[in-house]
């Protein structure tokens, strides 16, 4: 549109992010250049062994002294390509796992911590411009923050914030912009809105089910679950014959054999934090209604993102 120009102008392609199209699995691509089943980090809501028994793990900020032993320890990261690396993130990238690793590996003076919400976005992009403006050497400057994917999680990609936050930063493009920098500007994924007020129950709240297994994880568009060997052909025909039409059902060996997380086969990490099965939404709504916007599947809506270059 006219009021976000300066973005549409910059636009060079329209890529397809990794999947899942969920922020835990891009951004650390980002950072090592690696695709989810090799970085480890396949979901927000894992599987991980805790006293003998794989129970469901959230990659938090309490957590990440044992959210570090999901991440295989070959990694590569981008602090090696260059001679001085620049953060500035938001809180939510700093929880985040895999972020968390690369930000201890910062000198204190070269990450900078944000604040969320619109006035932590504001603040953001002055404190961005304030970093580059006191760069001499050749450098590389990650800035991240979480402010579309909030408000389009709790409105709806279509609300009208999240529409005034892109024409801010619109507004804001031209005073970044530099002969010696450049700019490469994306997203790790994309988003759907639900188009019902009270989504439909999903697989998460069928008791019958749940009945059938230990334990399961996930998020809005993808559920995993744990299943007890015996339950296995009754948990699959019962899923498939209530949610065939919502979602796909498949096992880990399925899930590999498809190189969904990327060509490389899973880690063994990455494969144990996925459990048993694997549940895909196919439809617009989700299988674990969490928010009103969502992503995390393979449709365009969550899959495409921008390529802007200034």
């Amino acid at each position: 549109t006219q009021s976000t120009w300066g973005l549409c102008q910059h636009t060079t392609a329209n890529l397809k992010t990794i999947f899942p199209s969920t922020t835990g699995a891009a951004i650390p691509m980002f950072s090592c250049g690696a695709a989810a089943a090799v970085h480890g980090q396949v979901l927000w809501d894992v599987f991980e062994p805790i006293q003998g028994k794989l129970t469901p793990f959230r990659l938090s900020p309490t957590s990440f002294a044992q959210g570090m032993e999901v991440f295989p320890t070959h990694l590569p990261s981008w602090r090696s390509t260059t001679d001085r690396v620049v953060r500035v993130v938001s809180p939510f990238a700093c929880q985040e796992g895999y972020n968390a690793w690369e930000n201890a590996g910062i000198p204190p003076d070269c990450l900078f911590r944000t604040k969320e919400g619109v006035e932590g976005f504001h603040d953001s992009l002055r404190t961005l411009q304030a970093v580059l403006g006191t760069l001499e050497a050749p450098s590389v400057t990650f800035y991240y923050h979480n402010i579309v994917d909030s408000l389009a999680h709790r409105h709806g990609m279509e609300h009208p914030s999240v529409g005034e936050v892109l024409r801010e930063l619109n507004r804001f493009l031209p005073q970044l912009v530099s002969k010696e920098c450049m700019f490469v500007m994306t997203a790790d994924h994309g988003h759907r809105t639900t188009a019902f007020a009270v989504p439909p129950p999903g697989p998460v709240q069928d008791r019958e089910l749940l009945a059938l297994i230990t334990a399961h994880a996930g998020e809005d568009r993808i559920v995993t679950f744990q299943v007890v060997d015996a339950n296995r052909t009754r948990f699959e025909t019962l899923f498939r014959s209530r949610y065939g039409h919502r979602a796909v059902l498949l096992t880990t060996d399925q899930v590999e054999a498809l190189r969904l997380f990327g060509p490389q086969p899973l880690h063994w990490k990455a494969r144990r934090a996925l459990g048993d099965y694997m549940a895909l939404a196919v439809d617009q709504e989700a299988l674990n209604p969490i928010h009103t916007g969502m992503h995390g599947g393979l449709s365009a809506a969550e899959m495409e993102i921008p390529l802007v270059l200034f």
